[in-house]
């Protein structure tokens, strides 16, 4: 189904069987509330609204309300996979899906890492002109991977040549070996006046990495972690992180000294951001995800239905 016509069905059940204002409405998608009233009249001549709301069951829009109740998120999106379409194309899809009804001038956006940014970003249609004075940032440093397509480097130069936004790269490795490296890195004026930017993200683009002792994104390179800081985080009882700010069961950041030493965006400044949309699925992430929504660090979340039913059963 059209993206248009999905956003109508879903502001007429919030209208119709949630009995929620065009304010409210307005307010959960991110619209004025003299383009709901529009939207709600073009679906009722469309006739998407009759006396029952016509594709409730299709877009799974009930679970998707439920789950926005449980987790006080913003918006929620269960992504539907066309016939035999790979789970991180489907989550991009539906991550571009989302990314679009966001977008409007002067937006400063975080550009994150991994396969399901990396194939959102991909889809992302080309919008040059559309909108104005947009600022890209990459959230964290650059890992020397000969070749990897989804390094946050390139997949911030990717969205912002779509998008016409101005570009701010990290110039820095994901991490370095020792606190006084970074400590030296961050008096470069560029790492300056790029961390300083992670505190006014309007909109962070995201996923959640599990706790592993090589992420899925790395699993042809060298060991991610070393074995000092694996076995300190499973210590303390990682469950996943997201930036590489690693979190327990509850969501409570991890104390540790890998932090000190990662080049990128902390959680106090993910939390800080005005929207953090998360976007990932597939088994593995369950309890990183529901892990992160326990912390609070998501707004907006895309997922699979699988993941969207053990996040609600948990």
């Amino acid at each position: 189904m059209a993206v248009e016509e999905k956003v109508l069905t879903k502001i007429a059940y919030y209208y119709y069987k949630q009995d929620l204002t065009q304010s409210e409405i307005a307010q959960r998608l991110h619209m004025s509330r003299q383009r709901v009233n529009r939207l709600l009249k073009k679906s009722r001549e469309l006739g998407i609204v009759d006396i029952n709301i016509k594709g409730y069951e299709e877009y799974l829009i009930n679970l998707e309300s439920e789950i926005e109740k449980k987790f006080s998120l913003k918006r929620v999106m269960v992504a539907q996979p066309q016939e035999d379409e790979d789970l991180f194309h489907s989550l991009g899809r539906a991550g571009v899906e989302l990314m679009t009804d966001l977008l409007e001038d002067n937006l400063t956006i975080g550009i994150s890492w991994g396969r399901t940014i990396y194939n959102t970003v991909n889809y992302f249609p080309v919008l040059k002109g559309k909108y104005k004075n947009i600022k890209a940032l990459q959230l964290v440093g650059s890992l020397n991977n000969l070749g990897d397509t989804r390094l946050t480097n390139d997949i911030t130069k990717n969205f912002a040549e779509k998008i016409d936004a101005k570009a701010f790269y990290m110039f820095a490795p994901t991490f370095v070996s020792q606190k006084e490296t970074k400590d030296t890195l961050m008096k470069e004026d560029s790492l300056k006046k790029l961390f300083n930017l992670f505190n006014y993200c309007d909109i962070i683009l995201g996923s959640v990495g599990l706790m592993a002792a090589s992420t899925s994104m790395l699993k042809d390179q060298q060991q991610f972690l070393n074995p000092k800081d694996y076995n300190e985080l499973k210590e303390k009882g990682a469950v996943g992180n997201i930036c590489l700010n690693y979190f327990d069961k509850n969501g409570k950041k991890i104390d540790c000294d890998f932090n000190s030493r990662v080049m990128g965006i902390d959680i106090e400044s993910i939390k800080r951001s005005k929207n953090f949309v998360c976007i990932t699925g597939g088994e593995d992430k369950h309890e990183a995800l529901l892990a992160a929504l326990k912390g609070n660090y998501i707004d907006t979340l895309v997922i699979d239905k699988d993941t969207a039913d053990y996040i609600m059963n948990h």
